[in-house]
């Protein structure tokens, strides 16, 4: 077994990390042990995350679209997760696609029905849309969504009684208002860091080239791309009824 500083190891029910010398003189290894085995079982839990391990979530708004099935390759490639807030009006005819997001291990979150701005309706209008999307998600591939964005991310008083969960982001790509695949690219990659949640929207064919660009240069860092509940599992805040969100 051919070792380097720092490789990190795996040892009956011990995590450690190979130190110099690397090998004793009888050529076992030199182990650090780092994790113990209720540690191994959290990480496992987490979706075989650790949590020293780089993890960022991308989400979408808006799908799916032309080129969700993009991002879907690309996800497949890196054997990488994303979470998909999805417009109910866009879900007949799509089904499949939502039907691969889950199959991928991907999150599909309600994100109204139409993109109306929830601030001017009704309480009563804003929970029609809701249970109206969640409704056609879970016919559309099986699985409840457990979070929601606000379309504009504007969560009004009218969206406050919702059990699901209120997402925002942290980092905003603008990419709806660039629509540049390089503006997209530089967006994620300058501003993008481990525990962040991303916004963009797979409507728009810049905005899939230039995540998917970022994407493959991301996991060639060691970065994790994870769904937006595994990345708050893994930072230790199971989602609750709290908006998560802070300024880029």
């Amino acid at each position: 077994l051919d070792v380097d500083e720092y490789d990190f190891v795996l040892s009956g029910e011990t995590l450690g990390i190979c130190v110099p010398p690397y090998k004793d003189k009888d050529g076992f290894l030199c182990v650090l042990p780092i994790a113990d085995n209720e540690l191994l079982c959290n990480a496992v839990r987490m979706g075989g995350l650790y949590p020293w391990e780089k993890a960022i979530a991308f989400t979408f708004d808006d799908g799916p679209g032309d080129y969700t099935d993009v991002i879907l390759d690309c996800l497949e490639e890196l054997d990488a997760k994303a979470s998909f807030f999805v417009l109910g009006c866009h879900i007949e005819g799509n089904e499949a696609i939502l039907e691969r997001m889950v199959r991928l291990g991907c999150e599909v979150g309600c994100h109204g029905f139409d993109h109306k701005d929830m601030r001017k309706q009704s309480v009563t209008a804003v929970k029609e849309e809701i249970d109206k999307t969640s409704s056609l998600i879970y016919s559309a591939c099986g699985e409840h969504p457990t979070l929601f964005r606000a379309p504009y991310g504007e969560f009004s008083a009218s969206a406050k009684d919702t059990a699901l969960h209120k997402i925002k982001w942290s980092v905003d790509t603008l990419d709806w208002k660039t629509q540049s695949k390089e503006a997209v690219k530089n967006a994620i990659l300058s501003k993008a860091q481990s525990g962040d949640i991303v916004l963009l929207h797979d409507i728009f064919k810049t905005s899939v080239e230039g995540f998917c660009e970022a994407a493959k240069e991301l996991s060639g860092r060691g970065y994790k791309l994870v769904t937006v509940t595994e990345l708050l599992e893994l930072r230790g805040k199971a989602p609750d009824e709290t908006v998560y969100h802070k300024k880029a």
